[in-house]
């Protein structure tokens, strides 16, 4: 049974519900936008109808009556919601002709994350705009976690460096074995403005979860690449041999890279520098 508290939440909640949904029937655009967006701040309140809350916006964004701001601020509400049963009905505004519907269900979906969030997002990562593909590699890493690694291994090789740079930063963040070649790949033949971020990544992040006996070969390539990367700096040719002798006497995990390049850029590369 119940509790006092919990049966007087849920009233509280029942009567901010009716008192909103009065508010949709104002004739003010500006008022409607209002009162949806309260709505959804209201679902995640103890004991609101979230599901009911849920159900309404979805409505309100799937009818072509309302006014283009209510369905757009139904848009930002569901996100609000943080309720994984809204996703479902953020999903066609990622298909509309209006950008800012796009941009906005890629923001919401980042609000309430999730696997089925996640899925969409990876499909927006290859989307034609690029403005849509950097903000869903964006929601991607603020989700986070291993779901998100392939959608950014994807995204990493993108022709748009903007897209590449977040999604070699998230790789950092968040991949393991599996993202060392695509970094690897972006230092290869990536934009010249990423590869210091694939850099960084294969450094300070993605090594330190890494079982060394494994991933010996692909930091070997690694090394060999960096010597490309610092290729226009002040000590190219010390780079350069350092690197190789690193190759050939089989020292190619990236813990001792730093070490090398700790003494030669040590502003860049402090030594014991952690992330």
């Amino acid at each position: 049974m119940a509790s006092f508290r919990e049966r007087l939440s849920a009233a509280r909640g029942k009567f901010g519900l009716w008192r909103l949904e009065s508010r949709l029937k104002s004739p003010s655009i500006g008022k409607q936008a209002e009162a949806i967006r309260a709505l959804g701040e209201l679902a995640g309140r103890p004991g609101a109808p979230a599901e009911r809350i849920v159900t309404k916006l979805g409505e309100i964004l799937s009818q072509p009556g309302w006014h283009k701001h209510a369905r757009a601020a139904a848009i930002v509400a569901l996100g609000k919601t943080r309720q994984p049963d809204a996703v479902k009905h953020i999903a066609p505004a990622l298909y509309a002709p209006e950008l800012g519907f796009k941009i906005s269900g890629v923001r919401a979906l980042g609000e309430i994350g999730g696997p089925d969030a996640v899925d969409l997002l990876g499909k927006m990562v290859t989307n034609p705009d690029a403005a849509v593909k950097v903000v869903s590699v964006l929601m991607l890493n603020k989700i986070g976690g291993p779901g998100v690694v392939p959608h950014l291994i994807v995204a990493s090789s993108d022709e748009n460096a903007g897209v590449a740079k977040k999604a070699v930063e998230g790789l950092g963040e968040f991949g393991g074995e599996e993202s060392v070649l695509p970094l690897v790949n972006v230092l290869e033949s990536g934009h010249g403005e990423v590869k210091p971020a694939a850099l960084d990544a294969l450094l300070f992040d993605v090594h330190l979860r890494l079982d060394p006996t494994k991933v010996k070969e692909p930091h070997a390539k690694a090394l060999v690449l960096f010597r490309g990367l610092f290729h226009e700096s002040d000590k190219p040719e010390v780079v350069a041999r350092l690197l190789k002798e690193l190759v050939k006497k089989g020292a190619e995990t990236v813990p001792t890279a730093l070490q090398v390049f700790s003494r030669i850029y040590p502003s860049r590369y402090p030594p014991n520098k952690k992330r």
